[in-house]
């Protein structure tokens, strides 16, 4: 799983505005689809492809509260989409059910990460640039790195707010509505620790502004905790690689296949 795939993202854009215009709007659906050409055609980067989702999720999140969270919030679907992965991997005769692992690189990793938490089907995780402490970066004002990267629908938020520059509540108002609970309940220091006794490799930059290794210092604690009260603390190890920020390296790589 890439966080930052150039076309994957493409069909579920579709399917995101077909089930929108089946529990929204008409006008809704035309949002999402214009928004979707307008962004693609000028950020060619993949990152442009996630944000109609993530803008439609923030702007009309008043709209759509009678839906079901889990099915409308981009990470929350994602996840949902590893659990049935690992429903039809253990149905397979060819796979063993107990020797299923999952990894991922940026967003990628936030979903090997989460999906590993909640489903424990996957019995080894190896997140790569994608564990981080949501609440400390908002608590350490260490939150601009990952703002940056879907900035537009930050500013949607800091003008719903009247604000003239995006700060601690705008960015705590955007997380509330596209990812409820990712800064408090499903934070790191509550969900990396209940991976425990299964074996988790945290590989992450030392350099990255958007995973800082300091947010990690209470997950891996209380990680370290679980893991040595299971008898198994030579299952969890985190790595963050010298001089490196956000970014894939060669060193991570064959870390992952070892």
């Amino acid at each position: 799983m890439r966080g930052q795939s150039k076309t994957s993202m493409t069909p579920f854009l579709e399917a995101a505005a077909a089930w929108f215009c089946l529990k929204g709007s008409e006008k809704m659906e035309k949002e999402m689809r214009k928004l979707q050409k307008k962004t693609i055609e000028l950020f060619k980067p993949s990152t442009a492809q996630f944000l109609p989702t993530f803008w439609l999720l923030y702007h009309h999140g008043r709209k759509v509260k009678q839906c079901h969270s889990y099915m409308i919030r981009l990470i929350h679907l994602r996840v949902r989409d590893l659990i049935k992965l690992a429903d039809y991997l253990t149905q397979r005769e060819d796979i063993d059910p107990f020797r299923i692992g999952i990894t991922g690189e940026s967003l990628g990793g936030m979903h090997a990460w989460f999906a590993a938490a909640i489903d424990t089907r996957y019995s080894v995780a190896v997140p790569i640039i994608g564990v981080q402490g949501f609440g400390w970066a908002i608590d350490h004002n260490k939150w601009q790195a990952r703002v940056q990267s879907i900035k537009p629908v930050f500013e949607e938020a800091r003008i719903d707010l009247g604000k003239s520059s995006i700060d601690k509540e705008v960015v705590e108002k955007v997380w509330d509505r596209i990812a409820p609970g990712l800064a408090s309940q499903f934070d790191s220091p509550r969900t990396i620790p209940i991976i425990a006794p299964r074996p988790l490799l945290i590989l992450n930059g030392e350099k990255d502004p958007r995973c800082p290794i300091k947010g990690l210092q209470v997950p891996k604690s209380r990680a370290c905790k679980a893991y040595a009260k299971a008898c198994s603390l030579d299952n969890f190890k985190v790595i963050a690689q010298p001089r490196i920020g956000h970014e894939m390296a060669s060193i991570r790589i064959a870390v992952t296949l070892e």
